[in-house]
Order: C-alpha cells, then structure tokens, then sequence
C-alpha cells in the first residue's frame, strides 16, 4: 500500500508540474509504513519516498548544477526520516502508558472495569473485580453490573 501511495503521490506530483510541490504528502506512506512496520518500515518508506521526489524533481527543475538537486532531496529526505523515527518513538510511547495504565488499575484495592460506551461491552477487569466474580460469573457488559446479583458486596454489610 505504502509503495502506491509513493508511486501515485509521485506521478501526481510530477502531473502537477513545476508550479506546485505535493511533496508534503510523502509524509503520508512514511506514517503508515513506521506506524504498521516499526522503525525500519518508516525508514525504508522515508528512503523510497526521497527518491521518487528526487526523480520528479530532477525532471521538472533543471538546474545548471546538479548539487541543489542533491541538497533539496537529502534536506527533503532527512525530514521524513527524522518524521518516521518521531512517528516510531510516539507508538511505543503510547503501548508504554497503556502497560502504565493496566500497572495502576491493577495495584487498586477496589474493584474496576472498563467498558465499551455504546455496547456496554467489558473491555478490562482488574484483579479485585476478578475474585468478586469467579469464573463464569463475572457480567459481560456494564448493563449487567446494574442487575442486583452482580453487585459488589460492601465491606460491614450483611449478605
């Protein structure tokens, strides 16, 4: 999909001419490529789509020296570069404050679910809600905790 979206974006840019640059939307394939393959992806992506521009560019510009050409592509270049590895650092940021997350709410004494707003669906239980509901008998949706038999005994209360 990535390389499409290079060749298209490419072929695009060449369409358009000398006039208007579509060169920011090689960003685009360097997002997919280092969100869904990691790292490498973005940075083969940020590679690929360095040269597709860099072909486009040589055949619309034509420059006495070839050296501008070079500078333009490896600044160009380096910029999506350094966005793939941004892109790459962000998404392992996220999974680590999603394990944070699941850290807290499991060292919490009471009892805690997470629900899905409009199915109700139970989407995490920690470990406190676990054993006030063995197996086979936790609710599968939130609708279900507001029933009387899946309530929460409260500590002093008579069951």
């Amino acid at each position: 999909m990535c390389l499409v979206l290079i060749a298209t974006i490419a072929a695009a840019d060449y369409a358009t001419g000398y006039e208007i640059s579509l060169s920011m939307l090689f960003l685009v394939p360097v997002f997919i490529g280092a969100w869904t393959l990691g790292r490498a992806g973005g940075v083969a992506m940020s590679l690929l789509s360095a040269a597709a521009w860099y072909t486009v560019f040589l055949e619309l510009h034509p420059h006495s020296s070839g050296v501008y050409h070079l500078l333009d592509a490896l600044v160009r270049g380096g910029t999506w570069f350094i966005f793939a590895l941004v892109i790459h650092r962000l998404k392992v940021a996220l999974a680590h404050a999603d394990e944070r997350f699941v850290t807290v709410l499991e060292g919490l004494d009471a009892a805690v679910y997470v629900s899905d707003v409009e199915t109700g669906e139970m989407l995490y239980v920690n470990e406190p809600f676990r054993k006030a509901f063995p197996v086979g008998a936790p609710p599968h949706s939130a609708q279900e905790m507001e029933d009387e038999e899946f309530q929460i005994p409260r500590a002093g209360a008579a069951t």
